[in-house]
């Protein structure tokens, strides 16, 4: 009786360790994938990102306000998990934005915009760096 119960107990120790070791490869194989979707995703969006930066109607400083809202909605409208997309001039002013939201406003006090910056400066120095 007592090594039936021994040998009970062994074999359930012995079936544990394999379901989570079952669960354990599961687990890295779903965050593999998922790993993955995000980097295609993240992908996508940064070449979105440099087309649209691409287009004189963007670059130029006479482009007007409408033709670089149309610009910035067409691209929402091409990926509706944007949900909102703005055009802010060095001097932290918005000056086109899908639906109009916050056009003309200045948005150097928001911490979204200070974050950019900080941002953008990190990379424009790596960079600079990177070339010396």
């Amino acid at each position: 009786m007592t090594f039936t119960v021994g040998t009970a107990a062994l074999l359930q120790a012995e079936a544990g360790k394999r379901i989570q070791h079952m669960i354990g490869a599961q687990l890295h194989q779903y965050a593999g994938q998922v790993a993955d979707k995000l980097d295609r995703g993240m992908f996508e969006r940064y070449r979105d990102l440099l087309v649209v930066a691409s287009l004189e109607v963007v670059r130029s400083p006479q482009a007007s306000r409408d033709s670089r809202r149309s610009v910035l909605q067409r691209l929402q409208d091409t990926y509706p998990d944007y949900a909102w997309i703005g055009f802010i001039n060095p001097d932290g002013i918005l000056e086109a934005a899908t639906g109009r939201v916050l056009e003309g406003a200045d948005v150097n006090a928001r911490g979204w915009w200070k974050q950019a910056l900080r941002f953008c400066c990190k990379i424009l120095m790596e960079t600079k760096l990177s070339q010396v």
